[in-house]
């Protein structure tokens, strides 16, 4: 199963900016600014807890967010709790010594 997402990008053929999500790319809205856009295209990805990227005129992805399910944050979650909680562990020793 792949990873949901919603991107914005930038056509030329009709000089608008576009939200696309799911796999088959099609566009779920266009827009005259960038600026309206993101915000409608943030909505949708919180909404679907998906990806939100957003790409510039040339192509390139300027920003991604992640609004799912980020093993990557939940790693960085888990590695900071056991950090304090090793320093806890640490000076419960300390003060039954």
């Amino acid at each position: 199963m792949g990873r949901k997402s919603v991107h914005v990008t930038y056509r030329k053929s009709d000089g608008m900016w576009h939200v696309t999500s799911g796999s088959n790319g099609s566009s779920s809205g266009q827009y005259q600014t960038q600026k309206e856009a993101m915000k409608n295209g943030r909505k949708q990805a919180m909404e679907a807890s998906a990806e939100f990227c957003v790409h510039g005129k040339d192509g390139k992805i300027r920003l991604s967010t992640s609004y799912g399910n980020d093993p990557q944050n939940s790693t960085n979650r888990r590695t900071r709790n056991s950090n304090s909680s090793g320093s806890k562990s640490q000076k419960s020793r300390k003060n039954s010594q």
